[in-house]
């Protein structure tokens, strides 16, 4: 069985989470270009979701998307969610209304046994238009820091979720296809930019070894549990 995280055109938040049992699976994020893929995996199962750009985020009266943190739209419609809380009255954003979830929140009780479980939480997001390579590395460059970087709300949320001070967390950020230059639209889907894919085999060595692997564009991180 194949699972793909589902390209919703409505842009709702979208998530798939699945105990690792005899059945070898994938979860795969594509095409993204702003977007960011978050997954949580350990040793008995993986929680991943792709949130849209511009309706997570919300807009300002320019157009352009928020950065901010405290932003109460946000936290509706991606903190929320994490939690797996219901939103009963909805806030504006600046962009599209509001739209419930297709897909769970994270199962604390999944990955919270700290002698056993091994869970680590990955976040792919963008780095700000105009950066290069040589930038990834510095926090700075994140375009959404106060957000999805190594203390932003996202990875505040998820500590409070699993009842932890400092879970172990991995900011990979990447550097978006800007699809308003027909050059690299063109590139859009041609290859692993943009593209977050993981995969459970309950048979990797043909001797019963369960793994897992996730591959974040040219990263790769291989797990067995």
């Amino acid at each position: 069985m194949v699972l793909f995280a589902k390209s919703v055109p409505d842009e709702r938040a979208v998530s798939q989470q699945v105990e690792f049992a005899d059945t070898p699976f994938s979860i795969i994020s594509a095409r993204m270009h702003g977007c960011t893929t978050i997954v949580v995996a350990g040793t008995r199962a993986v929680w991943m979701t792709h949130l849209w750009e511009s309706y997570s985020n919300g807009k300002d009266v320019q157009g352009e998307n928020l950065t901010n943190g405290g932003d109460p739209a946000f936290a509706q419609r991606v903190l929320m969610f994490l939690r797996g809380q219901q939103v009963s009255n909805p806030l504006p954003s600046g962009y599209k209304d509001y739209i419930s979830p297709d897909g769970p929140g994270i199962d604390a009780n999944l990955f919270n046994n700290g002698a056993t479980d091994q869970t680590h939480v990955y976040i792919f997001t963008p780095v700000k238009y105009g950066a290069a390579r040589g930038d990834l590395n510095n926090p700075n460059s994140l375009k959404y820091a106060a957000r999805y970087g190594a203390g932003g709300e996202v990875v505040n949320t998820i500590a409070d979720i699993f009842g932890v001070t400092r879970p172990r967390v991995t900011i990979v950020p990447y550097i978006p296809l800007n699809t308003n230059d027909p050059a690299q639209g063109a590139q859009l889907g041609k290859d692993a930019r943009g593209t977050v894919l993981f995969q459970y085999d309950p048979d990797s060595d043909g001797n019963g070894k369960k793994a897992w692997r996730l591959f974040m564009e040219a990263r790769m991180v291989y797990k067995t549990i």
